[in-house]
């Protein structure tokens, strides 16, 4: 993941250097326009591979907890239905870890958003990257 992150700064440093470089103003619209070439594919690439990264690496753990918790604790397939089991009130729970609620509720809220992101990207379709300029500035 560190590596993909490193990617990703050195492919949008790309994309900046080809703004600074190719940036016209089209004659008809007077829209500004850059040759981006394979960067922004790239781009893409590199984010959808960290987001996947990040999403397995979190599901692996999930399915490891139970050897934290004791031979007979449930098993959890992701870490979405590790934190739906921690969240819930059945009585009949083998263990409960308030410590570990209380970390994913008040520190983790970035991971939810990273699931959305990587199930939009797996079940809905791409991501959209655009680029703004203001003043001439990328």
């Amino acid at each position: 993941m560190y590596l993909s992150s490193i990617r990703a700064n050195g492919i949008l440093q790309q994309i900046i250097n080809n703004y600074r470089s190719s940036r016209e103003v089209r004659e008809k619209t007077q829209q500004p326009f850059f040759k981006t070439g394979e960067e922004v594919h790239s781009l893409k690439g590199e984010v959808y591979a960290f987001l996947f990264a990040a999403r397995g690496i979190l599901d692996t753990i999930s399915t490891l907890v139970h050897f934290l918790y004791g031979p007979s604790s449930s098993q959890f397939s992701s870490f979405v239905d590790y934190v739906k089991f921690l969240k819930s009130d059945k009585e009949n729970k083998v263990f409960e870890d308030k410590e570990m609620l209380d970390y994913i509720e008040n520190e983790m809220d970035w991971f939810w958003v990273l699931k959305d992101l990587r199930d939009q990207i797996t079940h809905i379709g791409s991501l959209d990257f655009d680029f703004h300029e203001k003043n001439q500035v990328f």
